[in-house]
């Protein structure tokens, strides 16, 4: 069902930007990480509970955090250097990273949302002028999906170097994007940008120009409000690195972005009607910040 929060308005120009979030809004985030996690545990011969709580250990020491990606690999050579400590593991830590990742984007495939692919391909197709872009905290990657690689121009992860480790809802991410795209002063009309986070996706875009789509399933990700992935849930498949106190303040601040989106969807499959021209309204020009 389609839930229009903002008036709407003749035919606009055309979009130029469209981005979209990945995790929890074209696949589950819970499954594609337990299962990643699950095909690396095997090839290692490792618990997967222990290599989690390695990941939280690399995040947790002192001094800046390691990325997502590089706390994973850290997590994986400290059990390689334990099981052989004779010297370094760093490049075979590397290559058990790359099988997950590849299991990620295998499993992301699998996984896919009812109707996503479909979804994302009408998009393209109604709107054959723009640009379709990830924007994501993640290491998912479209480009790596046969289902989704035709329909994307570029993916910018928050774990990329030179952006890391400014993460959604900084601004870098959704910068980084627009500056690739050449949309230099992003206006509702120009940009769009699609999610199922309210705070880094809905308020952190609308923030810098964005017509924003909240895409708001019944069901989250397991209930629990993430600053990333791997954020996503506490289980027995992995340990969060957000505290209690941090949890909730994201809750209270996820309530108050109530309202933020331009519009609202409760299936990725709504998302083309979404896009129309009668959906969109036409918002003042948002300059980028320090211009």
């Amino acid at each position: 069902m389609l839930l229009l929060y903002a008036s709407s308005a003749g035919a606009l120009a055309s979009l130029r930007l469209i981005t979209f979030d990945l995790d929890d809004t074209l696949w589950p985030t819970g499954p594609v990480v337990r299962a990643a996690n699950a095909k690396l545990a095997l090839a290692l011969g490792a618990d997967e509970v222990d290599l989690q709580a390695r990941l939280k250990d690399a995040r947790s020491a002192g001094g800046p955090k390691p990325s997502y990606s590089e706390a994973r690999i850290i997590a994986v050579e400290s059990f390689l250097l334990e099981r052989d400590p004779s010297g370094s593991r760093r490049a075979e830590a590397e290559g058990f990273f790359e099988m997950w990742l590849a299991e990620r984007h295998a499993a992301a495939g699998r996984l896919l949302f009812e109707g996503a692919a479909e979804a994302v391909a009408a998009v393209r197709r109604d709107h054959p002028a723009a640009v379709l872009a990830a924007v994501t905290n993640g290491r998912g990657d479209p480009l790596a999906m046969p289902a989704l690689a035709a329909c994307f121009d570029f993916s910018v992860s928050a774990e990329d170097g030179g952006i890391y480790p400014e993460r959604k809802p900084a601004a870098a991410p959704f910068l980084a994007a627009l500056r690739r795209a050449g949309v230099q002063r992003p206006t509702p009309a120009s940009w769009c940008h699609v999610g199922d986070d309210l705070i880094n996706d809905v308020r952190a875009a609308k923030r810098l120009g964005a017509w924003s789509v909240w895409l708001a399933r019944e069901s989250g990700t397991e209930g629990q409000p993430a600053s990333s992935p791997d954020d996503a849930a506490a289980s027995s498949y992995w340990f969060s690195t957000m505290g209690e106190e941090e949890r909730e303040a994201r809750r209270k601040e996820a309530e108050a972005a109530l309202g933020a989106a331009d519009v609202t969807i409760a299936d990725i499959r709504d998302l083309p009607e979404a896009l129309s021209p009668a959906s969109r309204r036409r918002g003042r020009e948002c300059p980028f910040p320090g211009r």
